[in-house]
């Protein structure tokens, strides 16, 4: 297997192939993806653990300011079969990110729903419910609240803030290269002293109430170590600092 960290690790495929019960997760599809070989000792696998973002630059629906960890993570994963994967990659616009997450949950779903086990479907039940205020937020946000992968506290909260930020760092770029431009207000001159005593006093707040949030709240939304975080927490508190912060 390759070296590679944006490739999965073979626990992130097991658990993925699993999670899949060994079917494509195409709705269209849904094809068996092993069965056996000529050789009665072995098998044919057909199944391929593909990346929802492309692992490489140039690949499909790849996104550059994802790290490799991110990547390689089981949330950044679907079980397709071969063909169907060939299908997906070959044509991103027909196929984007947010259709074959909504391809896993729904499969992955299904598939609870065959096993049939009461416990299973209270257990999944309670982790959907933690998506609950999660409508506005990116699709691999919800990803990692079902998956809980390692360090997800963390993850989530990167994903989140980087999907409130993006917008305004559009708006800016648009805004640097002249794309529009932000009203002019000119400040009298005796008003000038207060007014640049007003912006320092503003900075000089926002530094305790940023320091607050992130070794605060941030460490109450995450829990305690070996106690699991809080997903609607970690939502709110990351609006929160996004929000003091342009205010």
């Amino acid at each position: 297997m390759s070296n590679d960290p944006d490739n999965f690790k073979r626990s992130v495929i097991e658990a993925l192939v699993k999670r899949a019960a060994n079917r494509c997760s195409n709705p269209d599809c849904g094809d068996i993806t092993s069965g056996p070989a000529s050789n009665e000792s072995r098998s044919v696998t057909v199944g391929e653990a593909a990346h929802i973002y492309g692992a490489k630059a140039g690949a499909a629906r790849h996104k550059a300011n994802m790290s490799p960890a991110e990547r390689s993570a089981i949330t950044n994963a679907i079980w397709l079969c071969r063909n169907c994967h060939k299908i997906v990659d070959a044509d991103p616009t027909e196929f984007p990110a947010d259709l074959l997450f909504e391809w896993r949950i729904a499969h992955e779903n299904s598939i609870g729903d065959q096993l049939g086990k009461t416990a299973d479907r209270l257990r999944r039940k309670i982790v959907y419910g933690q998506l609950e205020g999660f409508d506005n937020t990116t699709y691999l946000a919800r990803q990692m609240v079902i998956d809980k992968p390692d360090a997800w506290e963390f993850r989530l909260t990167a994903e989140l803030l980087r999907s409130i930020i993006d917008p305004l760092l559009s708006r800016w770029r648009a805004l640097e290269r002249g794309y529009y431009t932000r009203p002019i207000k000119r400040i009298p001159k005796k008003q000038a002293i207060l007014w640049f005593n007003d912006r320092i006093t503003e900075i000089g707040n926002l530094v305790p109430a940023l320091a607050g949030i992130i070794n605060d709240e941030f460490a109450k939304a995450w829990g305690a170590p070996g106690v699991s975080g809080s997903p609607i927490a970690i939502l709110r508190v990351s609006v929160t600092l996004v929000s003091v912060t342009l205010h």
